[in-house]
């Protein structure tokens, strides 16, 4: 709708003791590329936390690549 790319996401984070669901890069304060985290996930009970930084919102229905990750984090089977 834009006529460009647009990005998925507006922030990343780090989050000690989570396990990565889709990581991304950014720069550290230092300037240098370190991965950063997009959707990280930890195990709580019998369920998990998740904490996702992606903007899905409006976005799959040009986007295959957002709707192939909704799609998968639903638990929903590729067409």
């Amino acid at each position: 709708e834009k006529g460009y790319v647009t990005p998925l996401l507006a922030t990343t984070f780090t989050a000690p003791g989570w396990d990565a669901v889709l990581t991304t890069g950014n720069k550290h304060q230092s300037g240098n590329w370190q991965p950063t985290l997009a959707v990280a996930e930890k195990r709580y009970g019998d369920g998990y936390f998740r904490i996702s930084q992606i903007a899905l919102a409006g976005r799959t229905p040009g986007h295959p690549v957002a709707l192939l990750f909704a799609r998968r984090l639903l638990g929903i089977a590729s067409q």
